[in-house]
């Protein structure tokens, strides 16, 4: 979803404040990928422990 959205509200934060205006296009940037980074973690330890089971269960089948 991310992949989605970031451009779309990349672009609008362009054409609002245009090029010139650096600080007001990354800021808000940087502060989703900063608060979005904690799920991407929590997403990632998932995986692992899912990963770990299905090792588990193939061993001893």
């Amino acid at each position: 979803m991310g992949s989605v959205m970031a451009p779309v509200f990349g672009g609008l934060l362009l054409s609002q404040y245009g090029a010139e205006n650096g600080l007001n296009v990354f800021i808000p940037l940087a502060l989703m990928t900063a608060l979005g980074l904690p799920f991407l973690w929590i997403a990632h330890q998932r995986l692992l422990s899912r990963e770990k089971k299905e090792k588990v269960f193939q061993v001893s089948a």
